[in-house]
């Protein structure tokens, strides 16, 4: 069965704090779960980058449900497409706070601002954000 994958970029509506990011990061674990989704929720300085896998249909309602979310504005999709396995098939979220320590995400974060704020076509990102992702799994696998 292939698996569907969406990479999004937003921007926080509001601004978020710890308390209310970790409980962002435990009811996306508990709801994704139910769906058979999978992923990693990246949170910094105010911006997003997340990426859902599963079946199509769960990962676009998953999507669905955080394009009404409030606390969202300004989503734009980095790409989505189809893929023989998971990234994270062991997490029903991963979670990068914002006052995670993570080379990887402190590399990739200029080209996250980029492409929320001057995004022009998905396919000129797909690959090195899809690379930070499976880098990422491995960084804090090991970490």
């Amino acid at each position: 069965m292939d698996i569907h994958y969406l990479i999004y970029v937003s921007k926080a509506a509001v601004r978020i704090d710890e308390e209310e990011m970790l409980s962002i990061f435990e009811s996306s674990r508990r709801n994704n779960k139910l769906v058979d989704v999978t992923g990693m929720l990246i949170y910094r300085s105010g911006n997003f980058m997340q990426m859902l896998e599963g079946p199509r249909k769960s990962v676009m309602q998953v999507y669905a449900r955080i394009q009404d979310d409030p606390r969202h504005e300004g989503l734009v999709i980095v790409t989505d497409g189809e893929s023989e396995k998971r990234v994270f098939p062991h997490w029903s979220m991963a979670a990068v706070p914002d006052a995670a320590d993570l080379s990887l995400v402190t590399n990739l974060w200029p080209l996250v601002c980029r492409l929320r704020d001057q995004f022009t076509a998905a396919t000129d990102h797909a690959a090195p954000v899809l690379g930070a992702f499976r880098a990422l799994r491995c960084q804090l696998e090991e970490g």
